[in-house]
């Protein structure tokens, strides 16, 4: 089983059917993030939701890192790697 933090990815939904938000279960737009610990994609918007779930608690609990891209093209920690 894969096991990891999020962190922002470049256009790689796109390439991938099965390309909705782990969270949201949206693709328009395309999930910007990557949820190493589950294998599935999310927006960096549903990031802060979804580490308050069950799932992304045991991302937490894991001690992975969580970096979130901004609108603003900057990245941001909400977690740092144990």
């Amino acid at each position: 089983m894969p096991c990891g933090g999020i962190f922002p990815s470049e256009n790689e939904a796109a390439q991938y059917k099965n390309n909705h938000c782990w969270h949201c279960q949206k693709n328009d737009p395309l999930p910007d993030h990557f949820v190493l610990e589950w294998d599935a994609f999310i927006h960096g918007k549903c990031v802060e939701a979804f580490l308050m779930t069950q799932e992304g608690l045991i991302v937490l609990s894991h001690g992975h890192e969580v970096i979130v891209r901004g609108e603003d093209g900057v990245d941001k920690t909400l977690h740092e790697g144990s």
